[in-house]
């Protein structure tokens, strides 16, 4: 038995008699109080006032509809807890930031009133939580017959019926949630994309999506020179996108770009678990044929992009330009269709296809590109007649591995192709050549500037190809020479072994004229270096079989091992 007095009363005394029967306990109360007002003065027996250290809400944010349908609600109900429980006044009082937009009553209940975003806020004592709410208009494709334009904060569902343009308005920011666009028919379904941006425009991702084009020339989702796509969503929501496809071929439009003849502006991906696939020398996300592209942005999610024939998994097309490409987070696949970069140029078939400076930062990227037939892994496409072309290559950090088709270095130039300076100052980075390239510099007679290695955890192991160097120069073939600039190497871990008659380090296999490289500096900076010869013909660091090498200076002989 306990007694706990009231500071109220000295006649308002409590008896609370706790009698176990079993595994019962039974609670008697005498006097004027309930049972409540009883354990509160048990936990607070003084009578003093318990203030409030905290609320919170069931829901940190949540989507209403303009429509007001069972799947897509225009009201809801938050509810808040109040702490601690024995708080002496646990009163709520709601407010909306913008009543013209949604309300809130003194329940908690939330209702739309006009598209937009507003912050509804619960407040007890001097505490307070919120939510962000976003009111929408719903759109099931499913009975949408015409032509149509979406708008700010529409979302989209359910499959797409008949032939009809899917469109987003200028500065729109529209979500998916589980659509089904479907351009397959006859040839000449329609003359248009999947999805259509008309300007600048943003695309959530939620649940499953499938996008394709409908016309034989379009991308699965179009957006126009100078204007920026940028697509969001969690590793959970899922899109594909690809053009048309007649037979078991897909036609000449990119995944997610521009079209045959067709350029296209900016692509931003920030997140969601996307696959896109190119047609007929089109990129997976890039450009189509004869068509220019502008820079490519990747920071989160999941990326999987596969180039059609002859164009990048990410960048150009054949015959084709590209921005900037710079990949700063998330997960990402890169596979060059035929004669196309997994990440950069493609082949050019008599036009110049260049692409612009190809970055790589961040310590949780994870980056895979695999080059077709003579192309790079990473870096330019080969070429037929003029020049295909990439700017500089830079990694930052991540983990990177890069596979350069027949011909093609795993980083750096493809067959005949060109690249600019090649700089690798972090991250876990492989690279190696299918064929007759270097695993990090020139393809085979191709042409790269500097290569230059540093950080103290850096890792680095390149592999070349048959006739190529691990770090350096591809093989030559009459009539033309593979040239590699100046290789330095100031820090870092460097494992890099020769293929048949390359230098580990160098150059290649220079049957003739020539295969060169210029000076090699190795620093005293270095953790260690390993340089592998891919035969008694050639040395671990310098020249190839044949090859010409510029001076080799190593500052430290003690961490380098030349085997």
């Amino acid at each position: 038995m306990k007694r706990v007095q009231s500071t109220l009363s000295v006649a308002r005394w409590l008896l609370v008699s706790v009698m176990i029967c079993g595994s019962a306990v039974v609670f008697t109360s005498c006097g004027e109080n309930t049972l409540e007002e009883i354990l509160g003065a048990i936990d607070n027996p003084s009578g003093s006032t318990v203030a409030v250290t905290g609320i919170t809400l069931n829901k940190a944010s949540l989507r209403l509809y303009m429509n007001n349908t069972e799947t897509m609600p225009g009201s809801v109900l938050l509810t808040a807890a109040v702490y601690p429980d024995n708080a002496t006044d646990q009163s709520v009082t709601w407010s909306s930031s913008d009543e013209t937009k949604a309300t809130v009553d003194e329940t908690g209940k939330v209702t739309a009133v006009a598209k937009g975003t507003v912050t509804i806020t619960a407040k007890a004592g001097d505490q307070q939580a919120t939510c962000e709410v976003t009111i929408g208009r719903g759109v099931d494709l499913s009975t949408v017959t015409t032509d149509s334009e979406f708008e700010d904060y529409d979302e989209l569902t359910g499959t797409l019926g008949t032939k009809v343009k899917i469109s987003i308005a200028d500065g729109a920011t529209v979500t998916l949630r589980d659509v089904d666009i479907n351009g397959n028919g006859a040839l000449d379904w329609g003359n248009y994309a999947g999805i259509t941006c008309i300007g600048d425009a943003t695309i959530i991702l939620k649940g499953t999506n499938s996008v394709r084009g409908f016309g034989s020339k379009y991308p699965g989702i179009f957006i126009p020179s100078g204007k920026t796509l940028t697509i969001q969503g969690t590793d959970a929501d899922q899109l594909t996108s690809t053009p048309k496809i007649v037979g078991n071929d897909e036609i000449w439009g990119a995944g997610i770009g521009g079209g045959y003849d067709m350029s296209c502006g900016n692509i931003v991906i920030e997140g969601g678990d996307i696959t896109a696939k190119g047609g007929y020398y089109a990129a997976g996300i890039g450009g189509g044929e004869f068509g220019h592209c502008g820079s490519i942005i990747i920071s989160g999610g999941k990326v999987n992009a596969r180039g059609g024939i002859c164009g990048a998994g990410i960048g150009c097309s054949r015959r084709g330009n590209c921005g900037d490409i710079t990949i700063s987070g998330g997960t990402v696949e890169a596979y060059g269709g035929y004669e196309g970069a997994g990440i950069g140029g493609a082949f050019n078939d008599g036009f110049a296809c260049q692409c612009g400076n190809i970055i790589i930062r961040g310590d949780n990227t994870k980056v895979t590109a695999v080059g077709g037939s003579s192309s790079a892994g990473i870096g330019s496409g080969s070429i037929n007649g003029s020049t295909s072309s990439c700017g500089t290559i830079t990694i930052y950090g991540g983990t990177v591995e890069a596979t350069g088709g027949t011909d093609g270095a795993g980083i750096g130039s493809g067959r005949e192709g060109e690249c600019g300076k090649i700089t690798i100052s972090g991250g876990v980075v492989k690279a190696s050549s299918a064929g007759s390239g270097a695993g990090i510099g020139c393809g085979l007679i191709g042409v790269c500037g500097d290569i230059e290695i540093s950080g103290d955890d850096t890792k680095v192991t390149a592999v070349g190809g048959s006739g190529g160097a691990g770090i350096g120069s591809g093989k030559s073939e009459y009539p033309k020479d593979s040239r590699c600039g100046h290789i330095t190497i100031l820090g870092g871990t460097v494992d890099a072994k020769g293929g048949d008659e390359g230098a580990g380090i160098g150059t290649g296999y220079a049957p003739s004229p020539s295969s060169s490289c210029g000076d090699i500096n190795i620093t005293s900076g270095v953790t260690s270096v390993t340089a592998t010869k891919g035969s008694a013909y050639a040395k671990s660091i310098g020249r190839g079989n044949s090859g010409d090498c510029g001076t080799v200076t190593i500052e430290d002989e003690e961490k380098v091992t030349q085997n």
